[in-house]
């Protein structure tokens, strides 16, 4: 029997990019891969073990680089076609199931509630792709659950649950590396990483950092590792409130920066608004920290029980909730971080997305 070929179409080559990380972990007699990325970039994807063929658009509509992405999906012919992210997922969508007549897996990473009413021509080209999708694969419950009703009875029962999956072996390897800041601080070091944007609420943990260090017995400081448009105005914030000397900004840095980052943290914290999965926390929790997290939907569902949980509304809610994990000591942090760890393990490794990526592929191969 002839290997199944699957084209599998991202938007760009990131450091940070989950689908590609995921990837290079599928592997299966049964089919062939052909990574693709849609926009330009200048990074070569080394550190994920993967060089994806590049289409090489400056934009959204670079018609350029449509034409190269229609010309390779021709040339590759393949017979199922999994696309992420808004643009290649329409495009993918437009050629690979609208001319070719592949067979079309759609990954949804989105969480709906979050994106409306911002984005509507992004909800609006997120319905053409999902509407020629054979297979919609969304990265929790709470992704699909964020949906208008009519985009649930457009989706019917081709949707299905594929969690992300975290890297355990290459976070365990990052153990001996060095952080991305100092590492000899004697005080506790809470920790968290992400997008400087509002929909990760950064503003507002800082505001309840302010009273951690106001309040608490030992020193404390706080580091943020990521980028974004709000940088300038939290670091504003941080010095309105005073604590420049508490507070660390490092930037973006690699996937293998952040995972030493880890074990120099001793706390984690995801103050989201939104989330459609938070890697973040997985992977946070697959290191065995304890997590201090918004109380909303998505990460109740991914996290479970190993949180404490705070009202990302209410920088109070999370100055308590840090103090709670402050007054438990070394030991509450060590019982906290194994049940995380546990959790992450059992339910979040990279080689089970992948594994359901596959059978999802041959599932709808057949279907055809």
């Amino acid at each position: 029997m002839e290997p199944i070929t699957v084209l599998y179409l991202v938007g760009r080559v990131a450091p940070t990019s989950v689908p590609l990380e995921v990837a290079q972990f599928i592997e299966d007699a049964r089919l062939r891969l052909y990574p693709v990325a849609f926009y330009k970039t200048q990074y070569s994807g080394e550190s994920l073990g993967i060089a994806p063929a590049c289409m090489e658009a400056e934009s959204r509509y670079d018609l350029a680089a449509v034409c190269r992405l229609y010309r390779y999906i021709r040339r590759v012919q393949p017979d199922v076609l999994h696309v992420h992210h808004t643009m290649p997922a329409f495009w993918g969508a437009l050629f690979g199931k609208g001319v070719m007549r592949s067979r079309l897996v759609r990954s949804e990473h989105n969480n709906y509630v979050y994106c409306s009413p911002g984005y509507p021509s992004q909800r609006a080209i997120n319905t053409v792709s999902q509407g020629f999708a054979d297979r919609v694969l969304c990265n929790s419950q709470n992704t699909y659950r964020s949906m208008e009703s009519w985009r649930k009875r457009l989706l019917g029962e081709k949707w299905r649950v594929v969690y992300n999956g975290i890297d355990v072996d290459r976070i365990d390897r990052a153990n001996s590396e060095d952080p991305p800041f100092e590492d000899s601080y004697g005080g506790v070091t809470v920790g968290s990483v992400g997008r400087l944007v509002d929909q990760k609420n950064y503003q507002r943990l800082v505001q309840a950092f302010a009273q951690v260090v106001e309040q608490a017995e030992r020193e404390c400081r706080l580091i943020l590792i990521g980028d974004g448009d709000e940088r300038e105005m939290i670091e504003e914030e941080v010095g309105r409130l005073g604590i420049d000397d508490h507070v660390i900004l490092t930037g973006e840095v690699d996937r293998d920066a952040v995972y030493s980052a880890l074990y120099a943290f001793d706390l984690f914290v995801v103050p989201s608004l939104s989330e459609g999965f938070c890697n973040a926390a997985v992977e946070a929790m697959a290191a065995g920290l304890p997590i201090v997290c918004s109380d909303i939907p998505t990460l109740r569902e991914v996290i479970g029980d190993v949180a404490i949980y705070a009202n990302p509304e209410r920088p109070e809610s999370f100055t308590r909730a840090i103090g709670t994990l402050l007054e438990e000591g070394k030991k509450g942090w060590r019982k906290r971080g194994d049940e995380a760890r546990s959790r992450a393990l059992e339910q979040y490794s990279i080689e089970r997305t992948a594994k359901q990526y596959v059978e999802s592929y041959l599932q709808v191969a057949n279907e055809g």
